[in-house]
């Protein structure tokens, strides 16, 4: 207690990316480097809430790709996959287009990505997707994107239901977990691809449950089925049927 009452404790936190872009544009302004906002998220994405790790890959990025750069140069200079990249890839997942998503990973492989921050990223722009179709005009607070990619994930979002999304949220992590652990990493991404692609549909378990409710309705009703013997007959009356009575012998004479 003694030590702490004469100590000055700060409590860091992460910085959301819009504030760190905000002051890597104002540094690239006063550097006369030329980089579009889009490509300044790469680099505070990566910087993970840290000014400090944002700003050092900042200047690495101006290092290795000069002062005049597009999305798509950041990106592979990053090793990381830019958005339309991504989103291509997602809406294959989502449509269930195999060739259309086999063809994406061998193109991200082609180009030099590493195949584990691929998958990372898919699982986050699954989550991404999963948030913004739950919590709709609030997806802002738990979305930390630039503005036109949370438009455009919204879109997106739109156009599938929140189960189909939370599952590919699902199977996407545990492939990105497996992915890293994978010596062959493209062979497990792109059988974990085709299975995504051909999982059956889910169906909404509300819509199941009324429509056999209506066929329950529908269907006619038979009369109560009855075992026993008809009403009003001797066995039921006597308690059952009997056996007809054996003949009686003769008396024995008398001595």
């Amino acid at each position: 207690v003694t030590i702490r009452s004469r100590c000055q404790r700060y409590d860091f936190r992460r910085i959301r990316s819009a504030e760190v872009v905000k002051c890597l544009a104002s540094i690239c302004e006063a550097e006369g480097v030329n980089i579009d906002q889009e490509s300044l998220f790469l680099v505070a994405r990566e910087g993970d809430g840290s000014m400090r790790d944002s700003l050092s890959v900042l200047d690495q990025v101006i290092a290795f790709g000069g002062a005049d750069m597009a999305v798509d140069e950041v990106a592979a200079l990053l090793g990381v996959a830019d958005r339309n990249r991504t989103a291509a890839l997602m809406r294959a997942l989502l449509e269930r287009d195999a060739p259309s998503a086999l063809r994406a990973v061998g193109a991200a492989h082609t180009h030099g990505m590493d195949l584990r921050t691929f998958g990372r990223t898919l699982a986050m722009e699954a989550r991404d997707l999963l948030m913004i179709r739950l919590t709709g005009k609030s997806a802002r607070d738990l979305v930390d994107r630039a503005e036109s990619e949370v438009e455009a994930l919204a879109a997106m979002a739109a156009q599938h239901s929140t189960q189909e999304l939370e599952r590919l949220a699902h199977v996407l992590l545990e492939l990105a977990e497996t992915i890293a652990r994978a010596r062959h990493s493209r062979l497990v991404m792109e059988l974990g691809v085709v299975r995504l692609c051909r999982a059956p549909a889910l169906r909404d378990v509300g819509a199941l449950a009324s429509r056999v409710e209506a066929l329950l309705h529908q269907a006619p009703r038979l009369p109560p089925r009855n075992d026993g013997p008809p009403q009003g007959s001797s066995a039921t009356r006597s308690g059952g049927a009997r056996a007809p009575a054996a003949p009686r012998a003769p008396a024995a004479p008398r001595a």
